[in-house]
């Protein structure tokens, strides 16, 4: 990797009010669950892991992305354009030192403002 990193691991969230898309893609059937976070609290409890980073995404054109040429530290929180309607927040963990497969970021339940599941 550019950055000499061993790890990147994302956690991508949407501010988009609620639709079936969102159950038939991320979890069609009984398997999913909708976690709704308070943003700004969930913010502070996961950036006192000073190793996570979090912003929302910039949607761009392909040509934008060739011309333009984002720094590689911005590349993590940049999407193409058809995928705007998702208005995704990311939060980006990276380690040049450790390879996880995962990471518990862990967060205050007052965070936590509702789960939902689907209803049929």
């Amino acid at each position: 990797m550019r950055k000499g990193l061993k790890c990147v691991l994302a956690l991508c969230l949407t501010e988009a009010r609620e639709t079936f898309h969102h159950w038939k893609v991320f979890a069609d059937g009984t398997a999913g669950v909708s976690l709704h976070f308070y943003k700004d609290k969930l913010i502070e409890d996961l950036k006192k892991n000073k190793r996570v980073k979090g912003r929302k995404v910039k949607y761009m054109m392909v040509d934008e992305l060739v011309n333009k040429k984002p720094q590689v530290g911005v590349l993590p929180f940049v999407k193409r354009l058809p995928y705007e309607d998702e208005k995704e927040y990311r939060f980006i963990y990276n380690s040049p030192d450790e390879n996880l497969p995962f990471l518990d970021l862990p967060f205050d339940k007052n965070s936590l403002e509702k789960v939902a599941l689907p209803a049929f």
